[in-house]
């Protein structure tokens, strides 16, 4: 267990605040398996941005089912996948702890 963070009160205050996180790095074992975490956990909605190829090799090599795991091209979008993640404000934006 960490001595800096409850690990236990940042989970239960992530499940009732944060509705979506990004990941930037889809080809990243680790992030597939942190997405993955965070869906079977019910924290939040992972949205994992790569090229499609990429990320299901990733979530083979991580053993991670991409099912209720949103999944975005950048490259293959018009507006660069900003247009999934709506209007941003860091108004909304609240710390955890």
């Amino acid at each position: 267990a960490n001595k800096y963070v409850d690990e236990e009160l940042l989970i239960q205050r992530a499940k009732q605040r944060i509705r979506s996180v990004v990941f930037p790095e889809g080809r990243d074992p680790r992030i597939l398996r942190a997405a993955r975490m965070l869906v079977d956990q019910g924290i939040a909605d992972p949205i994992v941005l790569g090229k499609p190829d990429q990320i299901a090799a990733a979530a083979a090599h991580a053993g991670a089912a991409l099912e209720r795991i949103t999944t975005i091209d950048p490259a293959a979008s018009a507006d660069n996948g900003t247009e999934a993640f709506g209007p941003f404000s860091w108004k909304r934006v609240k710390p955890l702890l």
